[in-house]
């Protein structure tokens, strides 16, 4: 039996191990583990990505969300669900390469069943299933593809859709608005953009966008074929979390 995850070094074993078994061009890449023997502590040796994120035009916001959703969907096809999308998580290279990080609160799925109920990602960023009262189970995809439209608004504007701090006021406001319209769109945006911002911006996660249909509805068919290889990998072990 794994130990509790709530213990912050758990956290980073947790992450360290679920890393070592993930190899893609758009997940950041973990190079080295550093224990300190005199204390509880890990240090982890990432890729470096040196680039921020900050409003872009269209043409670089469409080649960012393909990474992002190339990335996303290869975490999925492993059986692997992110459950933390947000701007802190999603670096740069110097060669303009997005990068997934940060699988502290990553969850392995069950074969053929990725109904989850356990609350996580950041509530600016959080899909509103995951607020739903009393609590139900969810779908840990669908829950993965709502902050990929928050982050793409976020890309394209260069703020949040429903910029709310309090989570009671935030819930209300994404579950009052019937669609993405509602919220501030800038006049002259594509309605290529904003469809695919209305899809993935779903508020019943069983209609949201599912990731082969946004092969065909993103931005300009984002993805190809060859670009994905959907082998499931092993969940994280209790070995596994020993280095």
């Amino acid at each position: 039996m794994l130990r509790k995850m709530d213990d912050p070094l758990n956290l980073i074993r947790h992450e360290i191990a679920t890393l070592k078994k993930l190899d893609h061009v758009n997940v950041a890449n973990l190079y080295e583990v550093l224990d300190n023997t005199g204390g509880d502590s890990l240090y982890m040796v990432l890729e470096w990505c040196s680039t921020g994120v900050e409003p872009y035009d269209e043409e670089q916001c469409r080649s960012y969300f393909r990474d992002l959703t190339l990335g996303i969907e290869y975490l999925h096809s492993r059986g692997v669900v992110h459950r933390d999308i947000k701007p802190d998580n999603l670096l740069l290279t110097s060669d303009n390469v997005l990068k997934i990080v940060d699988f502290g609160v990553s969850e392995f799925l069950e074969r053929n069943n990725d109904a989850m109920s356990k609350q996580a990602d950041s509530p600016v960023f959080m899909a509103p299933e995951l607020n739903a009262v009393p609590r139900v189970d969810y779908s840990g995809r669908a829950a993965d593809i709502w902050p990929m439209g928050v982050m793409l608004y976020c890309l394209v504007f260069g703020r949040l859709p429903f910029p709310y701090v309090n989570p009671v006021v935030l819930s209300e406001a994404i579950n009052s608005a019937d669609d993405v319209r509602r919220v501030s769109i800038a006049s002259g945006t594509s309605a290529l953009l904003v469809d695919l911002l209305n899809v993935l911006l779903e508020k019943d996660h069983k209609k949201r966008i599912k990731m082969p249909e946004l092969r065909v509805e993103g931005l300009d068919s984002l993805l190809s074929e060859d670009e994905i290889t959907a082998t499931a990998i092993s969940k994280v072990t209790q070995e596994d979390l020993e280095l």
